[in-house]
């Protein structure tokens, strides 16, 4: 049962810090966007996809 429990908590946190990276990466994205950066730059610096981007704009 400890093993269940370790595991889990594992998993949430790696889960969290997933979470986490994607909201700053989106973060630096939309930032990139503000300064009218170009979409190819913005994709190289964030690592989104060009259709993730996209769907910030709307």
């Amino acid at each position: 049962m400890a093993k269940g429990k370790a595991e889990g908590i594992a998993e949430g946190i790696a889960e969290g810090m997933a979470k986490g990276e994607k909201a700053a990466k989106v973060k630096i994205a939309a930032n990139l966007l503000s300064l009218g950066v170009p979409m190819e730059t913005i994709i190289q610096a964030s690592g989104l996809s060009e259709e993730e981007i996209k769907n910030m704009m709307q």
